[in-house]
């Protein structure tokens, strides 16, 4: 975990955290593990600092520094990092899944596996970065700097490229890349504005296209134009048009196969020799890991195992209340059974009794929310779903319930007494605290999710 004392100096304001920074220059900013979902940090000062594991969840750092700062296995998913320095930061492993990027400043970054799938980096400086391994399938990067790029085993089918930078795809090798899309401002029969002897070559290629596009489409299977590389350029994979959607604006958007672009498969393990094994019992470094990692693989599935028999004996606390009307009221018998279930509300079961007449009912397993009553906690929890509805608003549906997830466990963790008053209105089913995780515009969760939640803060 970071620092608590750095953290209160971030959540401050951003005009009060640059001046903490400037002010202590050598202090190196501890946040790892912070949650910092939806947070406003625009412009903030982050160079330098320990940003392990932490989540900026659709956070806003838009003109932030973070220039060699280390992000390695950080959530900056849906974040926004446009026009963000990124120079030399250590983002290994980290999750941009559909992140903004554009003209951000990735000079020397180490991108080692990071998941870039759908992030805009339109525009962005990647000159000398390292991605490789790394996953950038569908992302966009129109006018993006490749100087120098390590780009080895990384995933590019998808990614959208400019004609302009058209002559990147004559470089890539040992990625996997099935097609990408290319961005042409070439109008049908124009000649356009020529920047290079690539853009030049596939420009005409696209227009020859054009001119026999009916009878390709009829005589030639999917890949069924190739584009020749410019002569005395360096040639690269072969490429295919596959097929051209005209934009709103009148530039063109192309689908280009790549078929001859895929990494290649990785380096088989050698089995270790004897004394290899001999001298690995002596450590026990190896075999502590594979323990460690199906340790955390059995109480993985173990919580999972707990949390659908809480969730179904939830259920079973849940029971039915059927209203019935008596036969003797009815003088006109309308064909509905009394024991009907059909639209019963979820509530107590009752057994109508008749008797000259008269209705009796019989009412089983009283609802606990009759014997736990703790509107302090009621209230507590009704006000952290109201600040997490107006700070992460924009967050969407299917991932609220993380959202929700990081917000208790952190309220726990801070708070043992709220934990350990929260877990026994859950455990005796209070209709209150029922109430308020089912029923709130936010979001709807059951209550056997809220106490594995809670149990392993």
């Amino acid at each position: 975990m970071g620092s608590p004392t750095h953290l209160v100096h971030l959540k401050q304001n951003i005009e009060a955290w640059n001046r903490w920074r400037n002010d202590y220059p050598t202090i190196k900013p501890d946040l790892s593990e912070a949650y910092l979902c939806a947070a406003a940090l625009s412009a903030a000062n982050l160079s330098g600092a320990n940003l392990h594991r932490v989540d900026l969840y659709s956070a806003d750092l838009w003109g932030a520094d973070l220039s060699h700062a280390d992000v390695r296995a950080a959530n900056l998913s849906s974040a926004n990092l446009g026009s963000a320095n990124l120079a030399g930061a250590n983002l290994a492993e980290a999750e941009l899944l559909s992140a903004n990027l554009s003209q951000a400043d990735l000079r020397g970054a180490n991108l080692h596996h990071a998941n870039l799938s759908m992030t805009n980096l339109a525009g962005a400086n990647l000159a000398g970065a390292d991605l490789t391994g790394a996953n950038l399938k569908g992302a966009k990067l129109i006018h993006a700097d490749l100087t120098n790029t390590r780009l080895t085993g990384a995933g590019l089918t998808g990614i959208m490229v400019s004609d302009v930078d058209i002559g990147v795809l004559a470089t890539l090798e040992q990625v996997t890349c099935d097609h990408v899309y290319v961005l042409s401002c070439l109008a049908q029969g124009g000649s356009g504005e020529v920047a290079n002897t690539y853009t030049a070559h596939f420009r005409s290629a696209l227009h020859q296209f054009y001119q026999s596009f009916v009878d390709a489409c009829d005589n030639v299977g999917p890949q069924h134009y190739r584009i020749n590389w410019p002569s005395g350029a360096a040639t690269g994979p072969d490429i295919y048009l596959q097929s051209v959607e005209r934009q709103g604006n009148g530039d063109l958007m192309v689908r280009v196969g790549v078929p001859g672009l895929t990494a290649p498969p990785p380096a088989a393990v050698e089995k270790p020799t004897v004394q290899q094994l001999f001298s690995t019992l002596g450590r026990g470094d190896f075999y502590r890991q594979q323990l460690q990692i199906k340790e955390e693989q059995m109480a993985t599935v173990q919580r999972q195992n707990d949390e659908l028999l809480e969730l179904l004996k939830a259920m079973t606390r849940q029971n039915v209340y059927v209203q019935s009307v008596s036969v003797m009221e009815n003088s006109i018998m309308t064909g509905v059974s009394k024991y009907d279930m059909r639209g019963a509300n979820i509530g107590s079961f009752a057994d109508t009794v008749e008797a000259g007449g008269q209705q009796k009912s019989v009412q089983y397993n009283q609802h606990a929310m009759d014997t736990v009553s703790d509107f302090e906690l009621v209230i507590q929890v009704e006000e952290l779903l109201q600040q997490l509805a107006e700070q992460a608003a924009q967050v969407p549906a299917h991932q609220r319930p993380q959202v929700v997830s990081h917000a208790l466990q952190k309220k726990a963790r801070v708070n043992p007494e709220f934990k350990a008053r929260l877990l026994k209105a859950v455990e005796a089913g209070s209709g209150e605290l029922i109430r308020v995780f089912t029923q709130n515009p936010y979001i709807s969760i059951p209550m056997a999710l809220v106490k594995g939640w809670v149990s392993v803060a």
